[in-house]
């Protein structure tokens, strides 16, 4: 179980990329496009990881095994945020799940959206701060469930 690994190493790529967006003129909407993906991945290693965690889910045990309190294969994975949260406020509540749930990606964000966001360039410096809030979100997230 990687996650919070994986979740620290994409934040981390994001946080450069948002410190050099400037430098990139014309292909910054190829950058936002990878933030935005990125960021979505952040949020939803963040929430499996804690999912993991709350469960007390041996490190030695195939993910794909995992069948305890409610927390199933199938629940893991998926790219859905709004039905990893779900699971997560049965175990658990945190006001930032609040802020989460009122974000417009976060709440667009399941399987359809993730690949969408992939290849999404067009009007993406239009989008620049909805990205970019997106993104502190993450970073929030993560300070406060990967303790």
């Amino acid at each position: 179980m990687a996650f919070k690994e994986s979740s620290k190493k994409h934040l981390r790529t994001c946080e450069c990329l948002i410190n050099n967006l400037d430098q990139y003129n014309e292909d910054s909407k190829y950058v936002l496009s990878n933030i935005l993906y990125l960021t979505g991945y952040t949020i939803e290693t963040i929430l499996k990881y804690r999912l993991f965690l709350n469960i007390s889910y041996a490190r030695d045990k195939a993910i794909k095994d995992v069948n305890q309190n409610g927390i199933t294969w199938n629940v893991v994975k998926t790219h859905d945020l709004r039905n990893l949260l779900r699971h997560l406020r049965c175990q658990e509540n945190m006001l930032i799940f609040n802020d989460l749930q009122q974000n417009n990606y976060f709440k667009s964000w399941d399987k359809d959206y993730h690949e969408i966001a992939r290849y999404e360039n067009n009007n993406m410096k239009n989008k620049q701060k909805e990205i970019l809030d997106f993104f502190e979100l993450s970073k929030e997230l993560f300070q406060k469930m990967t303790y």
